[in-house]
């Protein structure tokens, strides 16, 4: 399964997130100047790799203001970029902004350095529920830095009620023919929906999932990652799947489309920050991660890029308008329910293949 790229790559990115990038990273760098943004401040300098578009050059010269830390940024379109750059360890990087599914490969390569826990106290502003991932087991190297969820993109007037379970897409024929699924990574949703783990590699949970998207078939226009959003708002469909990053523009522009995480919860996407095992400034990297979860330094990314916080003290001093907006924030209850996911390894993922080529044989 491949984990939906935020940015130029990405089936859904939209030039607003870009945009919003930008910004946010100017808003970061206003909230740096004239407080102690970490534990560790010094001459040195400091080299970043980040998607293209996730800094902004007034927030490194703020923060060498700030710290005597001189800074590079360098950035990345994709993650296949990143991740075969980082494996050649040139040129060397300090501080790395990942997606959470390529981290557990940066680990397992032993590509990463374990982070000093003791140098970035500003891990106890994080939420509990982000305390800990299961890509990354007690954040030993890696930090949550911005997070979203996958769930149901539909059309208000076209809905009796607000869809809040994948039964609406997975179980039903009221909108038959105008159902969008995504492809393969549909099985995940199906085993949710059944009340399984979205990463079960069980054979007969896998049948069971694959059993209910049999039957659901006939009422699917179509099975595909990228075009759900693409035919929602040409109105082609009532109900797709879509990240909320991707929807957010298509909201914009029409009243009639939104966007709800369903009760059995979805995916639970989250970029992260890291320290590649060639770091030559560990030091300042650590600082630079502490920053990034102060709580004046949390809402000011929050509020300009409209995305959700892992930072239980920035939401605090964010706008009710941020935190009731079920796009961003889908509740804590909900957001447990989530999960992330994960490698299944070459059996896993075999099986499961196995599975979807009997759906689409159906």
């Amino acid at each position: 399964m491949k984990h939906p790229e935020r940015h130029s790559d990405a089936p859904g990115v939209s030039s607003g997130r870009r945009r919003f990038l930008t910004a946010s990273m100017a808003a970061i760098a206003a909230t740096a100047v004239g407080r102690q943004v970490g534990a560790q401040t010094g001459e040195g300098s400091l080299h970043l790799y980040s998607w293209r578009d996730y800094t902004g050059k007034s927030v490194l010269a703020d923060f060498i203001a700030s710290t005597g830390i001189s800074v590079t940024a360098r950035f990345y379109d994709n993650s296949d970029e990143m991740f075969r750059t980082v494996f050649r360890g040139e040129p060397q990087f300090d501080v790395l902004i990942a997606s959470y599914d390529y981290l557990e490969h940066l680990i397992a390569d032993q590509l990463l350095q374990p982070l000093d826990h003791s140098k970035i106290p500003n891990i106890s502003n994080l939420f509990p529920a982000f305390r800990d991932a299961r890509f990354d087991p007690g954040h030993r190297y890696s930090l949550p830095y911005l997070w979203g969820t996958q769930g149901i993109c539909f059309r208000r007037s076209a809905v009796r009620s607000t869809p809040n379970s994948w039964e609406a897409l997975l179980d039903s024929n009221a909108h038959s023919g105008r159902i969008a699924l995504p492809g393969i990574d549909t099985i995940g949703l199906a085993l949710k929906y059944l009340g399984y783990s979205y990463n079960s590699v069980n054979p007969d949970e896998l049948e069971a999932a694959g059993e209910l998207l049999i039957r659901q078939k006939p009422h699917v226009i179509s099975f595909h990652p990228t075009n759900g959003i693409e035919l929602l708002a040409k109105g082609e469909v009532d109900l797709a799947v879509g990240w909320n990053t991707e929807v957010f523009d298509p909201m914009q522009e029409d009243d009639d489309i939104d966007y709800r995480v369903p009760a059995e919860g979805g995916l639970l996407w989250q970029d992260r920050m890291c320290i590649p095992h060639t770091a030559t400034n560990p030091a300042g990297a650590h600082t630079l991660i502490n920053y990034a979860l102060d709580a004046e330094t949390g809402a000011a990314i929050a509020r300009n890029f409209w995305y959700a916080t892992p930072n239980r003290a920035a939401l605090a001093l964010l706008p009710d308008t941020y935190r009731e907006d079920p796009t961003v924030f889908p509740g804590m209850e909900i957001i447990r329910r989530c999960e992330p996911a994960l490698s299944l390894g070459r059996e896993g993922t075999r099986l499961r293949e196995q599975v979807w080529n009997k759906v689409i044989e159906s």
